[in-house]
């Protein structure tokens, strides 16, 4: 089953002008001059594996060098409690995949991107060499003739709300995927209201009504109406009508089930922990995330590291049910209690 952090993470980043705007923030100057981010082409699923499409919820580009050439780009999103410790393993055989299919002599550049989110800053490891089976005398010994790779990294837990990548709508997406864990999604969004309202304009009401569920969905306390109704107005009322109906099934599924069952059976998100935790009062930000992130630097208390892959010699959308995608702007496909309860029986280990 999808999770909404991934569905949300690829209606956002599928989008090429998007992901550029979140790259110039995290690629170093040099290599921005020699990219060309405005020819960023998605490359179609068919190009890979059946296994690794229903495995990952991977996003795959292809950019051309401005002297010629190109390299490629895939973008993964790790939203699990506990960091993947085999994280710079599932990097290299990113980069593998796409070598296997080249022809000639010379190998494009693969650059993977890691984007986590999760309620810890990631403490797995970050290169392929602390995954050697080898005592760390041998490792360094042996390095020369070693494959290494470092991830490329964007950890949203350790990243500043005033310092998140990208522009608009990409922004935003990462603002709420940062405080999803708190459980507060919606306010936040009601403060970030502007910001909506320009990616709204920006991408559509498709995306906006998929927001604004995410909002609602990850959301610990009950939503009112009067929560949703600033950015329901912003809608055309055809998605308005489509989010209205999902949330009249939601209230009607929470009766019959409950809705800290509904979360772990279906999306495997820790319960949580106090449904009625009250929220701060809405406001303004502290810093407005609708300016360039250097801008943004700028009123901070100094610009932050240069981000991005490790320079040279260092070594170092989802699937709705069947007849409900045409609908619904973003169908969660929330299992019938008929067909989810088996599966939840499997996954209970025996006393």
């Amino acid at each position: 089953m999808t999770q909404p952090h991934d569905a949300l993470f690829k209606l956002t980043f599928s989008e090429p002008a998007e992901l550029a705007a979140m790259l110039r923030d995290l690629l170093p100057p040099p290599v921005l001059a020699l990219l060309d981010l405005d020819g960023l082409v998605a490359l179609p699923p068919e190009q890979h594996s059946a296994e690794l499409r229903a495995r990952t919820p991977d996003l795959h580009f292809q950019a051309p060098w401005r002297p010629g050439g190109y390299a490629h780009l895939t973008i993964l999103i790790e939203h699990q409690s506990s960091p993947d410790p085999q994280m710079p393993y599932r990097a290299l055989r990113a980069a593998m995949r796409v070598w296997e299919q080249v022809e000639g002599p010379r190998l494009p550049v693969v650059l993977t991107l890691v984007v986590a989110h999760g309620e810890r800053p990631w403490t797995a490891p970050r290169r392929l060499s602390e995954l050697y089976d080898a005592p760390p005398e041998a490792i360094a010994g042996l390095k020369p003739y070693l494959p290494e790779l470092e991830l490329w990294f964007e950890d949203l837990s350790v990243t500043p709300d005033d310092q998140l990548p990208g522009q608009g709508g990409g922004r935003l997406a990462l603002l709420l995927m940062r405080h999803a864990h708190e459980g507060r999604t919606l306010p936040l969004l009601n403060q970030h209201l502007p910001l909506y309202e320009r990616a709204l304009r920006e991408r559509g009401d498709h995306w906006a009504a998929a927001v604004l569920k995410y909002a609602i969905y990850l959301n610990q306390s009950r939503v009112s109406p009067a929560e949703t109704e600033r950015a329901m107005a912003l809608l055309h009322p055809p998605e308005r009508e489509q989010v209205m109906s999902w949330m009249q099934r939601e209230r009607e599924e929470g009766r019959q089930e409950g809705r800290q069952e509904n979360l772990v059976r279906d999306f495997r998100l820790p319960a949580c922990a106090s449904p009625d935790k009250p929220h701060p009062p809405a406001g303004p930000p502290a810093t407005p995330l609708d300016a360039p992130r250097h801008e943004r630097a700028d009123q901070s208390a100094g610009r932050p590291p240069p981000r991005g892959p490790p320079p040279a010699g260092r070594g170092g959308g989802a699937q709705g049910a069947p007849g409900r995608a045409a609908r619904d702007p973003w169908c969660f496909a929330r299992p019938s209690p008929q067909r989810a309860r088996p599966a939840l029986r499997r996954l209970t280990p025996r006393a």
